[in-house]
């Protein structure tokens, strides 16, 4: 689940209005206000623009901070983030030290697709399929992935996520947050 605490708590932090961050990210002041306050659910676009508009990775969002300082991280302690009406969660396997390494996990009903929209950010994906198809979207082609395939991508590159299977699909992504030439 998305901290919504959190989320207010860095854009106080960076000294950031709703407005500023509603500029950098694309998004109305309104409803940037109405996730922190629990109002609405943000979509997986809404909350990759959040995260790049603040400049902090994922795992902030969705991780517990006490996580952060642990070298293991329980299975029941783990926080995991779903989104409703796309029937597909994101499950933090662990935070990095220095936030610039995100490891998650992504499961997505079959037919589901992570959002319409392409999305982008900084940095480079790494991801290995264990379970089920993937198809990795990308403007000008779709790259399909079966268990065992793995992919890597300039995370500037407009992309999203798709399960064209039958089954369940489970995915492990290594997220790298720095600005690539």
């Amino acid at each position: 689940m998305l901290d919504r605490v959190k989320l207010r708590e860095i854009r106080l932090q960076k000294k950031m209005t709703l407005r500023q961050v509603a500029e950098r990210s694309g998004l109305s002041p309104s409803l940037i206000s109405k996730i922190e306050r629990g109002e609405v659910d943000p979509t997986v676009t809404t909350f990759w623009k959040l995260c790049n508009a603040l400049e902090v990775p994922a795992t902030l969002l969705l991780v517990d901070p006490m996580t952060r300082q642990q070298h293991i991280v329980r299975a029941q302690e783990r926080r995991s983030f779903v989104f409703k009406e796309k029937r597909s969660e994101y499950i933090p396997i662990h935070a990095s030290f220095d936030e610039r390494v995100e490891i998650i996990e992504v499961r997505m009903e079959p037919g589901e697709s992570i959002d319409r929209e392409l999305i982008t950010h900084e940095g480079e994906e790494i991801g290995y399929v264990l379970q089920g198809e993937l198809s990795v979207v990308f403007p000008d082609r779709e790259e399909r992935l079966y268990p065992g395939d793995s992919i890597r991508f300039i995370s500037s590159t407009p992309h999203r996520y798709a399960n064209p299977g039958t089954d369940v699909s489970i995915s492990l992504w290594v997220m790298i947050k720095r600005k690539m030439p």
